[in-house]
């Protein structure tokens, strides 16, 4: 609050209030009134019980360091890629199997030692936005011409 009238602009901060039930997290902005001539006389005080939000982002928390070590440890290779083919994360199997440096490179290049891709054409257009179906995508060597 004193920030607010030293330099006459609103800040805000995270602070833990006592009510009648117990301790709670709560935002506080703190807002300059100023008289007609712009002259900070007074400074408004809000709080806002933050405690349900801070309890979902500790829930948000745990459930991502659970996806991650379930991501990091199944027995099976996993990888996520982008539009280009490019590996962003690989899992830990992954990359005990096929290298530590995947990261970046094509997936194609990581699972077969390709040079090019030799997905099929349909395969390779994106799904609809929002669509949650998940597609099985094998991938099919070139086939050799005489």
């Amino acid at each position: 609050m004193e920030a607010t009238f030293t330099d006459g602009v609103s800040h805000g901060s995270e602070q833990l209030l006592t009510t009648l039930r117990g301790t709670r997290a709560g935002h506080g902005p703190h807002h300059p009134l100023r008289d007609d001539s712009g002259a900070v006389v007074a400074v408004m005080e809000m709080h806002t019980d933050i405690g349900a939000v801070k309890k979902l982002q500790a829930d948000l928390a745990r459930s991502q360091d659970r996806l991650a070590q379930l991501f990091e440890e199944v027995p099976c290779f996993i990888t996520v890629q982008g539009a280009d083919r490019r590996i962003q994360h690989a899992n830990r199997k992954f990359r005990e199997t096929f290298g530590l440096d995947a990261i970046g490179k094509p997936c194609f290049g990581m699972y077969k030692h390709a040079r090019s891709s030799a997905w099929s054409a349909h395969r390779r257009r994106p799904s609809p936005p929002g669509d949650r179906s998940i597609t099985r995508r094998f991938w099919s060597p070139p086939v050799a011409r005489s």
